[in-house]
């Protein structure tokens, strides 16, 4: 039952819009459609960049904050 909450928890947080992960990819997509054009290829690793900066400070926020609960 634990292994299926958190292989459920990792499916859910993969569907982020942030550009990284799914979620992003189906959001730029759905941009795209809407616009009737690409994204330029310098905007979409621009995208790329921040979402990969949310994520990592999300990540080093969120052992930070494990450490001091455990610790």
């Amino acid at each position: 039952m634990l292994i299926g909450a958190f292989s459920a928890s990792i499916g859910l947080s993969n569907l982020l819009p942030i550009l990284p992960l799914d979620g992003g990819r189906l959001l730029l997509i759905a941009f795209e459609a809407v616009r009737g054009r690409r994204v330029g290829e310098r905007d979409e690793k621009r995208l790329l960049r921040i979402g990969l900066s949310v994520l990592a400070s999300t990540t080093v926020v969120s052992v930070l904050f494990l450490f001091k609960v455990i610790g």
